[in-house]
């Protein structure tokens, strides 16, 4: 709790501006604000700090007090007052109470305060933020389906007790995007416009070092890194890089032995590996000039088994030792295993397993797998087949075959289209809406962070059209390019733009080692709910498979309740814009349902649709329900002030009455906010 706070704000409440409270000041570098109401005196008297209304002290001359902040004295003419006897106000406008809170907090008495509990203050420091942590009703994830009114179920969850506080968090951004820039003629928005204002976190670029490329000429040791370092030097700073390195791709381009990775001369493709990471990796050793970005994670290569060459192991040893001996730190992925999901597992045995045995349980540091389907369920990783959890699979044959059973494991493929894209060779597709799209990226995110995936990288492109073939891979992005069937015209964003938008804005900065899957599908609801952790405070995520549902018709919902939460409301938050089409979305602040709901005797219950929600508790001091304790939650409270029986809005513990106890509630939530 915030002792000193609270002190100061419960005088404050008790008095109006009342009787004494005293800044401690323990020597601590602190800059009074002239914000401070000139109402106000202050006695300065072995460094302790006494308040009163100026009609009610005792004034004496002024004299200078000189304030030491830090090394830099600050020289500030104050009044100082002689007090033999501190007269309490009994009575005082609100809005001036209101108004001496703002001062006060202006003037950085609340950080001070805050500062006693840390240990430590400056000047500009915001205000330390200590929540109320959220205690959960005891006991495992039950879960009861029972007939409701109306033939309706109730999906009740009794969440498991959340520990706040991991001591191996990751809020390293999982959001990536394959390729994160947008290069197409004629619209406004090249480059990472679109990526930085969905909040895209990891770029994957299209053009892979590929050896041949950088040196031409076998015949000198002469590199040429004019098309990479306009590639990563235009990627912005805050979004970080993972790039591909390799001989050469799909195409023979003779650097490799026939039907072999194996390169045609191992040492001079060393140097080129070793030169290529040297460049990027901002050791201040041989880098590209100008370098901002530095280049700490490397892949090998991309989807191995689909090319049908041998060696591809030794590739893998012999470029991971390259980059390692260039770059220690540098973390090496090996190249990913396709695709989609028929017969994901048989492929995988067949094509990419005997990879994982000749490596033997080393040179990876990152195992990388692709992922694509429909929107009807493919996000869940079942093989199209079998069934079977390919997820599962790969982590049982990874620890078959020596590797750690904690090897991270992202998804540097991973898509959802809309449209009525060409049918493949080996599926049929069904047209899908912009809705089931941007729903179903949103599930491939979260349900892969749920079974452990550290990164998510859809592909291919934030605009439409990759292989420009009106296929399935012309249709994943989240912008028309006004060329595939069904365009709305180049630079229109899709429902999907502005769910990874609403999803990044949510949930970057979340610790994603604390995600808990709470519900998963089973009992045959088809429901499914997840809570992970942000700044302390915990969001819970839910959505409902109604495409598994039989007999579901367009409109048809499904209740679910969460108990055991301690919280005044929720706020629930729909992933996917009202709208039917993006094209529709006109502003982005009020493209989402958002809808309030009171949260009594602990529990919840709200509907769900189509569209995924995000369910955020609020903290308890919001009382106006904005998600965030601030100035006008103290107004209504101060409204409130021992007030008992009646509807009480600051009766924060239900005990009818507003007092000391709803106070040291308030003040241990202020300034909370949830995004």
């Amino acid at each position: 709790m915030r002792k000193s706070f609270y002190g100061i704000t419960l005088r404050l409440l008790n008095t109006g501006v009342a009787e004494r409270f005293q800044a401690i000041w323990k020597n601590e570098p602190y800059n009074i604000n002239r914000a401070i109401n000139d109402r106000l005196y202050w006695k300065v008297q072995e460094k302790q700090h006494y308040i009163c209304p100026k009609e009610k002290c005792n004034k004496s001359v002024d004299s200078a007090v000189y304030i030491h902040n830090g090394n830099f004295p600050i020289y500030q003419r104050l009044r100082t007052v002689e007090m033999n006897k501190w007269r309490p106000l009994t009575k005082i406008k609100l809005h001036f109470l209101v108004a001496l809170m703002v001062g006060v907090m202006l003037s950085g008495l609340a950080e001070r305060a805050n500062a006693e509990q840390s240990g430590g203050y400056s000047i500009g420091q915001p205000a330390i933020r200590t929540v109320v942590h959220i205690d959960h009703v005891e006991g495992k994830s039950v879960i009861d389906s029972n007939s409701a009114a109306g033939g309706e179920y109730i999906h009740s969850v009794m969440p498991e007790k959340p520990e706040l506080t991991s001591a191996t968090s990751d809020t390293d951004s999982p959001f990536g995007f394959h390729p994160a820039n947008v290069s197409v003629p004629g619209y406004p928005d090249n480059g990472f416009i679109d990526a930085r204002n969905i909040g895209v976190g990891w770029a994957r670029q299209g053009l892979y070092a590929f050896w041949f490329l950088i040196q031409p000429d076998l015949g000198q040791q002469l590199y040429d890194f004019t098309l990479y370092d306009q590639q990563w030097s235009e990627v912005p700073d805050e979004i970080s890089i993972l790039a591909n390195i390799a001989p050469e791709g799909r195409i023979d381009e003779g650097r490799c032995l026939p039907a072999s990775w194996i390169p045609v001369d191992v040492e001079q493709y060393v140097s080129f590996v070793k030169a290529t990471v040297e460049r990027y990796d901002g050791d201040g050793i041989d880098d590209m000039p100008g370098l901002t970005n530095p280049i700490k994670y490397w892949q090998v290569g991309n989807e191995p088994s689909e090319q049908r060459r041998s060696n591809f192991a030794d590739l893998q040893r012999i470029t991971y030792q390259a980059i390692k001996q260039a770059c220690p730190d540098c973390m090496v992925l090996i190249g990913g295993a396709t695709g989609f999901p028929g017969d994901y597992i048989a492929n995988f045995d067949i094509q990419y397993a005997p990879i994982l045995a000749a490596l033997a349980g080393q040179y990876v540091d990152i195992f990388d797998f692709h992922w694509y389907g429909r929107a009807t369920g493919d996000y869940r990783m079942k093989d199209g087949v079998t069934g079977e959890d390919v997820l599962e699979h790969i982590r049982a044959t990874l620890t078959a075959n020596s590797f750690p059973p904690d090897l991270p494991i992202w998804i540097t493929e991973m898509g959802a289209y809309s449209g009525d894209p060409v049918d493949m060779l080996f599926d049929i597709l069904p047209p899908q809406t912009e809705r089931q799209q941007a729903s179903d990226y949103f599930k491939r995110f979260i349900y892969s962070f749920s079974r452990g995936i550290k990164k998510v990288f859809p592909a291919f492109g934030l605009m439409e059209s990759f292989i420009h073939d009106d296929g399935y891979f012309d249709h994943t992005g989240l912008i028309y390019d006004g060329q595939q069937s069904g365009d709305l015209g180049l630079g229109v964003k899709k429902l999907a733009y502005y769910a990874y938008k609403k999803m990044t804005e949510k949930l970057e900065g979340a610790d994603f080692s604390t995600i808990t899957t709470l519900h998963d599908g089973t009992g045959g609801d088809h429901l499914y709910l997840f809570r992970i952790e942000k700044d302390g405070r915990l969001i819970y995520i839910a959505w409902w498979d109604y495409f598994d549902e039989p007999g579901y018709s367009p409109g048809d919902t499904r209740p679910i309740t969460l108990s055991g939460l301690a919280a005044p409301a929720v706020i629930v938050t729909s992933v996917v814009p009202i709208a039917d089409i993006g094209q529709d979305v006109t502003d982005y602040n009020d493209a989402f349902a958002i809808s309030t709901y009171p949260v009594p005797d602990s529990s919840v219950t709200v509907t769900l649709g189509e569209d995924p929600l995000l369910i955020q508790p609020v903290p308890f001091g919001d009382l106006d329900i904005n998600g965030e304790v601030d100035f006008r939650d103290f107004f209504i409270f101060a409204q409130s002030w021992l007030k008992v029986y009646g509807s009480l809005a600051a009766d924060l513990n239900n005990d009818s009455q507003v007092d000391t106890a709803d106070l040291a509630i308030f003040t241990d939530n202020w300034l909370t906010k949830i995004d």
